[in-house]
């Protein structure tokens, strides 16, 4: 193999496997990550604050308020 070939495989290898990072989305299974992947009721309770991210206009009507 080529070295470019190699490098570019790397480089799909890392960005498949990378680390998100905090308040990441994953759509498919409707999760934030925060050290590990939870759901929304699980971020209020540790952040007291809903995530932002581009699918949602208003996210007050997608979070139940704990307090």
């Amino acid at each position: 193999m080529e070295n470019k070939t190699i490098l570019i495989l790397a480089e799909l290898l890392f960005l498949q496997y990378r680390m998100p990072q905090h308040g990441e989305y994953d759509k498919k299974n409707e999760k934030w990550f925060c050290s590990t992947w939870i759901d929304k009721k699980q971020w209020l309770e540790i952040h007291g604050y809903s995530p932002i991210y581009a699918n949602f206009e208003s996210l007050e009507d997608k979070f139940i308020d704990s307090s």
